[in-house]
């Protein structure tokens, strides 16, 4: 049986403000509305002012987000997410995650954790 390596998305492999970014990119594509990512940057801003709990900021962006993108076009998310990686590859993944994944070897199953259908 392998072992299992899990990194989640928010800081160990992909940069803590990627998913603002990525909102923001989506807002600016006409994807999701105004309205839903100022709502989004009011938790992010509720948790850095020690207002709301990292699990409850986390609770509730996840419900902005997928409340945001209910009924678009899986084609326009799609594209979206792909020029967003595209544009910002370079500065999304930490310089250290190549050589923390590779501290895992061969009998390892590794698991990432990411609001990303596909692989950075």
């Amino acid at each position: 049986m392998k072992r299992v390596a899990i990194f989640d998305w928010d800081g160990v492999i992909i940069r803590d403000t990627a998913i603002i970014e990525y909102v923001r990119c989506l807002t600016d594509a006409r994807v999701i509305k105004g309205k839903a990512y100022r709502r989004f940057l009011s938790r992010v801003d509720a948790y850095r002012n020690g207002h709301i709990s990292y699990y409850t900021m986390l609770i509730e962006l996840t419900s902005i987000y997928s409340e945001a993108l209910t009924g678009k076009r899986v084609k326009k998310i799609r594209q979206t997410a792909r020029r967003f990686i595209k544009e910002n590859k370079d500065r999304l993944i930490y310089p250290h995650t190549p050589g923390l994944i590779g501290l895992f070897g061969e009998d390892w199953l590794k698991i990432l954790v990411t609001g990303s259908r596909r692989i950075l």
